[in-house]
């Protein structure tokens, strides 16, 4: 990935640079040509649960950025291969439980009718 505005001939006063990482993502080493401010956040989407911690985001910024400064710049991590099957379970798990549930509602019977017997017929006075 480029740090730097994509159109030539282009400066920018402050460029913000936001690489978001998947979720379990750990051992981050970032390796930028130049100074640059560099802060970490976490990101929680939909899917991203409380105790894998989100996901990592390292945010890049930099003040009055020409265009020498668009050259590729390198981010490296580790992941568990664990970490990426627990969205994949969390889905599954989601899914089954809708599955259950509707199939739950559906058999009950919450009529308050008596039940005629089928194989008694009814004796005509």
């Amino acid at each position: 990935m480029n740090f730097g505005v994509p159109y030539e001939a282009v400066s920018c006063d402050h460029l913000e640079v936001k690489v978001v990482l998947p979720e379990g993502a750990y051992d981050i080493e970032v390796d930028v040509p130049f100074d640059v401010r560099m802060t970490n956040d976490r990101r929680f989407t939909y899917v991203d649960s409380k105790f894998m911690g989100g996901r990592p985001v390292i945010i890049f910024e930099k003040d009055n950025v020409v265009k020498e400064h668009n050259v590729p710049f390198t981010v490296t991590y580790r992941v568990r291969p664990m970490a990426m099957l627990i969205d994949v379970g969390i889905l599954v798990g989601a899914y089954l439980l809708i599955y259950i549930v509707v199939m739950f509602v559906l058999r009950v019977n919450l009529t308050l009718e008596d039940a005629k017997p089928e194989g008694k017929k009814a004796k005509r006075q």
